[in-house]
């Protein structure tokens, strides 16, 4: 196939599947979820929500930011092998945002090609190319452990 049938594809996939991108990856469906524009300047990297309560949680957050998820980019996806593939990778490379939020540790450690751990990361100054990345603690986190929340948003505010 030619890159531009490719495309026509894709975009007729996307008029009627919507955002959600499945790849195949040794017979297991990798999901991996866009949301918005990669222009954007804040950008939003988390697992996927596994209810709605985490969803309003995001939402909530969002809003307490001034923000909406029609401003900023969302990448979600389905398991931590996700990040060894390497349409994130090229995406990570592509963004040209101000600022990256990487909710939770594992995904933190992906972007910044870095092994240390989440409380470290988040209380340096970190740098991709001229974005600032911004390490804190995923919605999952802050569920099993309430004390988590008052990090998480000190962590967020600086975007105000």
């Amino acid at each position: 196939m030619n890159s531009q049938l490719i495309s026509q594809y894709l975009h007729q996939t996307k008029e009627l599947f919507g955002d959600t991108i499945y790849f195949k990856n040794n017979n297991k469906d990798i999901n991996f979820h866009e949301v918005g524009s990669e222009k954007s300047d804040i950008v939003f990297i988390t697992a996927f929500f596994s209810n709605e309560d985490e969803d309003l949680m995001f939402d909530k957050i969002l809003s307490a930011l001034n923000l909406s998820k029609s401003k900023i980019f969302l990448i979600k996806f389905k398991n931590e092998t996700i990040l060894k593939n390497t349409k994130l990778k090229s995406l990570k490379n592509r963004l040209d945002s101000k600022i990256i939020i990487t909710l939770g540790a594992k995904i933190s450690q992906f972007i910044l090609d870095t092994k240390e751990d989440l409380e470290n990361l988040r209380n340096k100054k970190n740098y991709i190319n001229n974005m600032v990345i911004i390490p804190t603690y995923s919605i999952q986190d802050v569920k099993k452990d309430i004390s988590f929340k008052r990090h998480l948003w000190d962590d967020l505010k600086v975007i105000l």
